[in-house]
């Protein structure tokens, strides 16, 4: 739903727009989409009721409020932080983005580097766009390594991800680069491990490889 609203937004406007985007996103996601279910706080929204707690902190079974799955689509966590900043808050960009600091910025890499493969501007905006719901260096960082890797090949001058790798990656370390991060270094670092460590295995292998040390769930590296 992000990257449908960011596709709309370019459509819309013919061009990259943060506040069009924002208020797209805070439609897509509000009190009026698929998203808003009876599981919903209205005093705390865009969170989910909590449960009655026993005096040892445990759910009180027969006054849960809503069981998992939920009937329908869900809100992220970073999602529920934009609407938290943008529309209870009113808050607007860069101060909208929520402190997540998850993959979830990756989804509006495509459409942006589609429309501005080779241009100055291009990293530029994908910084931009997923800062409106993640405000923070990790989540812009590895999205703007992403669309670095992307652009390589949508430009031809790499003609596979084997070999935008190590492009990419010398890139992320010069000093001259256009557009710096202060993730780059660690971008370049994680991307050598894709060729080093993960060269062979599949996406579910990858992902159980890259388990973080602190995460007791086996599958967190697929998250």
């Amino acid at each position: 739903m992000r990257t449908l609203a960011l596709l709309e937004s370019l459509v819309g406007q013919g061009k990259w727009d943060v506040q069009d985007y924002s208020a797209r996103l805070a439609e897509k996601f509000g009190k009026s989409s698929l998203y808003e279910q009876d599981a919903c706080d209205p005093d705390k929204w865009p969170d989910l009721k909590e449960h009655p707690k026993d005096s040892e902190g445990k759910v009180i079974e027969e006054q849960r409020k809503w069981t998992m799955p939920l009937p329908g689509p869900w809100r992220h966590g970073s999602i529920k932080g934009f609407l938290k900043n943008y529309v209870n808050q009113g808050k607007r960009f860069p101060d909208c983005g929520s402190d997540d600091a998850q993959v979830d910025g990756c989804c509006k890499v495509a459409p942006l580097v589609a429309l501005l493969a080779g241009r100055s501007e291009m990293l530029q905006t994908v910084d931009q766009a997923v800062r409106v719901t993640q405000n923070t260096d990790a989540a812009a960082g590895y999205a703007c390594g992403f669309a670095r890797l992307l652009e390589k090949l949508v430009l031809g001058s790499a003609g596979s991800l084997v070999e935008a790798l190590p492009l990419v990656g010398k890139e992320l370390l010069d000093p001259a680069r256009a557009f710096q991060s202060p993730m780059d270094a660690e971008v370049a670092a994680n991307l050598g491990r894709v060729l080093g460590e993960l060269e062979g295995l599949s996406p579910a292998e990858a992902g159980l490889k890259l388990k973080p040390e602190a995460s007791s769930f086996a599958a967190a590296g697929l998250a």
